[in-house]
């Protein structure tokens, strides 16, 4: 049986970004306690309001996945414009990065895990997903929406950016998305 944590949205505290550039809201990271120089992986929601350098993390590989806003993201030099109906991008955290968001802001979810040790994986489920969860990697679930999920038998509802962090303690059990839509974050060590 998993051991599962809610984590909500409203408990979330504003913290700045590495660079100074702005503020962040720290959804789940690991080691427990960890700062941004020292965790093994780590996820977090921005909100953009203004184009700027982001914040370098030496040994770090991203994912970023836009919430709401588009966002022209410049990484080694090459641009790609971001969206919610696009994929989650991912790029190395130490790379030259710069960030500009197009027509409004941007808000985004990040998922940072150090290279050397952790690999990580996020896609978005809508409702009626069935979603496998394997006790070989933590699990984290936002809440693209409000919504309601099942696991392990029991209803659990989300408010949007709501997140369950789920351990599967080495079994395989099953996640289902009754109503709204998630962004699905696997996150293991090889």
């Amino acid at each position: 049986m998993s051991k599962a944590r809610l984590l909500r949205a409203a408990e979330r505290r504003a913290q700045a970004w590495k660079n100074g550039g702005g503020t962040t809201r720290e959804v789940t990271a690991f080691p427990p306690g960890s700062s941004l120089d020292d965790f093994d992986w780590r996820i977090s929601i921005a909100d953009v309001m203004d184009g700027g350098a982001f914040s370098r993390f030496e040994g770090v590989d991203r994912i970023i996945t836009i919430l709401s806003g588009m966002l022209d993201l410049e990484v080694d030099g090459r641009t790609v414009r971001l969206t919610p109906a696009d994929a989650p991008h991912a790029f190395a955290g130490d790379a030259p990065t710069i960030g500009a968001p197009v027509a409004g802001p941007v808000r985004d979810l990040n998922v940072m895990v150090r290279r050397s040790g952790v690999k990580a994986t996020v896609e978005r489920a809508g409702e009626g997903a069935i979603i496998a969860i394997d006790g070989r990697h933590m699990f984290v679930a936002v809440a693209l929406t409000p919504a309601w999920i099942v696991l392990d038998g029991q209803p659990v509802q989300l408010a949007e950016q709501d997140a369950v962090m789920i351990d599967a303690g080495g079994e395989t059990e099953m996640l289902s998305v009754a109503i709204g839509a998630l962004c699905v974050i696997r996150i293991g060590y090889p």
